[in-house]
């Protein structure tokens, strides 16, 4: 009875945020049941954003979405599960195919800080994760009108960040000296974690190749992962990536490659204890070399 009684008093306390009239007392109280409920309570708030113009004004205004995420960050992790997630694919997809004047800025939000948001669900079980990234790179993006709304750039650079800091395979912090994050609590096993990692770049090659070939910036983002990491187990996919990049984009990735300094750490490459790096070092140059002009 007092699971329901705390339950019910968060759904009339966010029926009071619909109208405003909402004390710090009240808000306080909601913050705790959220804390404790957050499952049910996030699919009412979803239901609330679908069916209320009033409520997504609020939700932008106040950061919802950040607020939601600080509020996951702090709660148990047994919280985080499959139907908390499936709950903001459900949002998603509502806010794709019945925009509103507010649906843009929701769905940035809702990016930003839940769906790309490694912190929030690194800790999860491995099928979440799976769940999460392999929607990512699949379903995510068939949508023309998701696609503009993910500031693209900026996608790429967190994505490789997600990679080095969070799904990394090996511990970087001997070789490569950085400070691993994730390691408050559970992680995948390493199998999960280069299975996740495939989803991640999957999503990261739809990205670049949805629009009209690879950005400087984002070339830069992945030679910089591929010069500053150091662990051979960390470097095998995402060079694999690049060069399936190069195949698939050499009119915009030959000229970007040369520009932003490729032959550097594709000589970096070589100089690798793996021989199937060294292997596809060479592989990338070759290609490399065989679409550059004489200049």
């Amino acid at each position: 009875m007092r699971r329901l009684r705390h339950f019910l008093v968060a759904k009339q306390t966010l029926l009071l945020l619909q109208t405003g009239k909402i004390t710090q007392k009240q808000f306080l109280l909601f913050t705790f049941c959220f804390l404790l409920y957050s499952s049910k309570l996030m699919s009412f708030i979803c239901e609330l954003v679908e069916s209320s113009s009033s409520i997504q004004q609020q939700v932008i205004s106040g950061r919802g979405f950040l607020v939601i995420s600080h509020l996951l960050s702090k709660s148990s992790r047994d919280h985080l599960t499959l139907e908390l997630l499936q709950t903001f694919l459900k949002l998603t997809k509502y806010l794709v195919t019945c925009p509103s004047n507010n649906s843009d800025l929701l769905l940035k939000q809702l990016l930003d800080h839940c769906l790309f948001n490694p912190a929030l669900w690194i800790h999860t079980p491995a099928n979440v994760q799976t769940k999460l990234y392999s929607y990512l790179a699949t379903d995510f993006l068939s949508d023309t009108k998701i696609y503009s709304n993910v500031r693209r750039v900026s996608t790429v650079l967190q994505t490789m960040h997600t990679l080095k800091y969070y799904y990394w395979i090996v511990d970087p912090s001997e070789v490569t000296g950085i400070t691993p994050k994730g390691l408050e609590g559970p992680r995948p096993t390493k199998e999960e974690i280069m299975s996740i990692r495939s989803f991640i770049l999957l999503f990261l090659k739809q990205l670049i190749m949805t629009g009209n070939g690879v950005k400087d910036d984002e070339l830069q983002s992945i030679l910089n992962y591929l010069t500053t990491v150091q662990e051979d187990e960390n470097l095998t996919d995402v060079l694999q990536t690049l060069m399936s990049l190069m195949c698939e984009h050499p009119s915009t990735l030959v000229p970007a490659f040369d520009v932003k300094g490729g032959v550097k750490t594709g000589f970096k490459m070589l100089s690798s204890q793996s021989q199937l790096i060294r292997v596809q070092a060479l592989k990338l140059l070759g290609f490399f070399l065989s679409r550059s002009t004489h200049k």
